[in-house]
């Protein structure tokens, strides 16, 4: 294996990686989310409004972990000074993938934000129906 195969590997683990860590932040936090509307997540006999509340902090957790990650490699696809031809593939091969990641993270954080703040009073009020 020469050298440059070998460079190109890692470019192409790292954003592999990146985005393995990012989609699976944004399936955990909704996972998060199914299981705290159910109350599965209720293990000390707590209201079940309590729980869906509680799980927004825990989505937000998880989803800051993600984005940290999204904008590391938005930033890191930004870049392209002085890069070797095969980086810059491994780059365009990712790109659109990497673009649209900004959108989910910030709209599934500003949802795990309001629900870690409202989860009780919409969890009632969504519940009357």
């Amino acid at each position: 294996m020469s050298s440059q195969e070998v460079e190109n590997d890692s470019w192409k683990v790292m954003y592999r990686n990146g985005t393995i860590i990012i989609v699976s932040g944004f399936i955990a936090s909704i996972i998060i989310l199914a299981a705290g509307w159910n109350g599965w997540l209720n293990y000390f006999n707590d209201k079940p409004k309590v729980w869906f509340q509680r799980s927004g902090s825990l989505m937000t957790v998880i989803l800051l972990v993600a984005d940290y990650y999204v904008y590391k490699l938005l930033s890191d696809i930004d870049e392209s000074n002085m890069m070797p031809n095969f980086a810059m593939r491994t780059k365009d091969a990712y790109r659109k993938y990497v673009k649209l990641f900004p959108y989910f993270a910030v709209l599934l954080t500003v949802l795990a934000t309001f629900i870690w703040g409202y989860g009780d009073i919409v969890f009632v009020e969504i519940g009357r129906f």
